[in-house]
Parts: C-alpha cells; sequence; structure tokens
C-alpha cells in the first residue's frame, strides 16, 4: 500500500506537489484525465502517473484502495469554463469529490484542495476560518459543496480529513490565462500592465511555499479541521503591477473597471502558523514576481 495518490496531478498545484512528494523520496502516485493541463507540467513525472477520471467510479474504486493518503486537487477551477459549461462543472467538482468519498475508507486519510473563495464577500478582514462562508460564484459554490460532502461522510465514515483553502498561488507553469502570468505577459509583449480594480486586494502565495507548507501540512497528525493557507499579507493589485512594471520597465493603466466579487480578500493564518509551529515559508513577493517573469 502506498503513502499517497494526488487527485488533478497534472495540474498546476498537482504536478509541482507531486514532484516535491518524490523529491522527498515518498510513495506517491497520481491520476489525472489530462484534459486541462499542460505537457510541460507533467511530463517528467510521467512514469508516476495513471490516466484516470474522477467521474469513473469504476476505475476509482480499483486505485484508491492501494493508497493511505488521498490528496485531492482534482477540479475545474477556470472560472468562464464554469459558467460557461455549468452541469458539467458540477459535475466534476461535486460529484467527483462524492466518488471518492463513496470509496475511501476509516483506515484512509483525505486531504482536500477548497478555496478561499468561499468565503465571498466577507465582512471582516482578515479571514479566519471560522469567518461566515458567502459562496455565490459557481466555482466557489461547487468547493464550498464539496468542504460540506467531506464532513457529511466524516460523520459516517470516520476517516481522517484536512480541509485546506488556498488562497491566490502563483508561479512557473501556471496557466498563462491566470492573473499573475496574464500581467507578466502583458508587460513583456505589450509594454504596459492593464489593471481593471486597482484597489482589489488578494492575498498572493509562491507556489513553492504553497507545496512546502501544503507537505508540512500531510505531516501533522492531528487532524479533521479547516484551516487557510495564504501569506497572510493583502495586496492591492496596483501594487503588485507596479512591482512588475520595475521588472520590465513599462507603464500602468488603472482601468477601475467593475469591481470584482470577493473585492478585498486575505487570510488570517494564525491556525496555520500555530499547526506548523510557526515554520510557515514565504518567499518575498518582489522575488516571487521576479522568478516568475524569468
Amino acid at each position: 500500500m502506498k503513502d499517497f495518490l494526488i487527485t488533478g496531478a497534472a495540474g498546476f498545484i498537482g504536478s509541482k506537489l507531486l514532484s516535491y512528494l518524490i523529491s522527498k523520496g515518498e510513495s506517491v502516485n497520481g491520476f489525472d484525465n489530462f484534459k486541462f493541463s499542460h505537457k510541460k507540467n507533467y511530463l517528467k513525472n510521467s512514469k508516476y502517473l495513471i490516466k484516470c477520471d474522477i467521474l469513473n467510479k469504476k476505475d476509482l474504486a480499483k486505485i484508491l484502495p492501494k493508497f493511505k493518503h488521498i490528496i485531492h486537487l482534482a477540479a475545474v477551477d477556470n472560472r468562464k469554463l464554469f459558467v460557461d459549461k455549468f452541469d458539467k462543472s458540477n459535475q466534476i467538482n461535486i460529484e467527483g469529490t462524492k466518488n471518492i468519498l463513496d470509496i475511501i475508507n476509516n483506515n484512509q486519510k483525505l486531504t482536500y484542495f477548497s478555496s478561499n473563495m468561499v468565503y465571498g464577500e466577507g465582512y471582516k478582514l482578515p479571514f479566519t476560518e471560522i469567518h461566515p462562508v458567502n459562496a455565490y460564484e459557481p466555482y466557489a459554490l461547487s468547493k464550498l459543496c464539496s468542504e460540506n460532502l467531506i464532513k457529511s461522510y466524516f460523520f459516517k465514515k470516520k476517516f481522517d480529513y484536512l480541509i485546506i483553502r488556498n488562497f491566490n498561488t502563483f508561479g512557473p507553469g501556471q496557466n498563462e490565462k491566470s492573473l499573475i502570468p496574464t500581467m507578466i505577459l502583458q508587460a513583456h509583449k505589450e509594454k504596459k500592465i492593464d489593471v481593471w480594480s486597482p484597489n482589489t486586494t488578494r492575498d498572493f502565495q509562491y507556489i513553492d511555499d504553497c507545496i512546502r507548507n501544503t507537505y508540512k501540512l500531510l505531516k501533522i497528525k492531528s487532524r479533521n479541521f479547516t484551516v487557510n493557507l495564504g501569506t497572510g499579507k493583502a495586496n492591492k493589485m496596483k501594487d503588485v503591477a507596479t512591482k512588475i512594471s520595475k521588472i520590465f520597465q513599462c507603464k500602468i493603466n488603472s482601468l477601475n473597471k467593475s469591481i470584482p466579487i470577493s473585492h478585498k480578500n486575505y487570510a488570517d493564518i494564525k491556525l496555520l502558523n500555530k499547526v506548523l509551529k510557526n515554520k510557515v515559508t514565504q518567499t518575498n513577493l518582489d522575488k516571487a514576481l521576479e522568478l516568475t517573469s524569468n
């Protein structure tokens, strides 16, 4: 019986986590349906990967029982795709999670990657784990539904779980249509950055920090709770754009378009610091943007 199985292991975070667990000598495999992934993110780990879809319950039943710890990342996280293919996206995110929960037993562990977006429009910042959840945007609601499914199945089956509410993660290998890569590519190609909502705040964490802190969370003995994974720092979009503009020596255009969902959003990481005994890894944002821009 192997230690770890990563679902969505060909995605941005999944592929990086798989590589890191391999580098640590962990007994690990991953699976993916390879429909939304980029080859450069998973080719080097191909011998550790299994082709499987979380909607294929028959295949899942053959794979999941072989592993002690399931790390569940497989999901549709493209907001536009979620709206355009609403039913299918919900099926993948919610029904896919349910399929895993139907198969997992009380001798296994589950770590689920949720999203900071489940908080929706907050009334008090930073977001603590006990802040009311106000998810109404379709993607966020699918993540919240999955969180609640996990807690419901835990009540029934008594497996160990950990829910990670992940905040905005960026770095090399991320989809070019994601926020930070879009800004970097525009700065590089057009010598300008269009900032849609300059005063919107986000908690941006570098991918290497996300992976290292996740690995530490996988190793803790105390489980069955929800934890924020972020930096605990609020960054205005105009300030992030300024940092990128200095790297590429380009101008910034503040467009002041409509305020996005969850206009101000950043994590309270007191619980994260507590469970990791104040050993949370953090890369300076300026350095992380430089590494991503190279």
